[in-house]
């Protein structure tokens, strides 16, 4: 297995869940802030594209087709850092994926 060598930000417990089971809960990876920035960027390229009530409430873009914020936060050194401690050194982003509700859900 890949040897981190940064402070980890996952548990040993946490890295074996996520190898078991797939995914594992990242507790403040990014700050609020940046994440309702992130929403909002999100949102509006969603309205723009016509996309924000598909049924689905999934929406991937390729890596040649992100916007310049999520490029820059999916490349930061932080997100690298966690997926290089869960899955080795070699990081490479093919996609991404923002998964929402539906533009007419009135809720949080």
């Amino acid at each position: 297995m890949y040897e981190y060598s940064k402070p980890a930000l996952f548990s040993t417990e946490q890295v074996a869940q996520y190898h078991q089971n797939g995914y594992v809960v990242a507790r403040g990876l990014i700050d609020a802030e940046t994440a309702l920035h992130w929403k909002e960027t999100l949102q509006a390229r969603l309205t723009q594209e016509g996309n924000l009530a598909i049924p689905s409430g999934v929406r991937v873009w390729m890596a040649d087709d992100m916007d310049d914020y999520t490029q820059t936060q999916v490349c930061s050194d932080r997100i690298t850092a966690a997926l290089q401690q869960l899955i080795g050194p070699r990081v490479e982003f093919l996609s991404v994926k923002a998964v929402f509700k539906n533009g007419q859900t009135n809720f949080a």
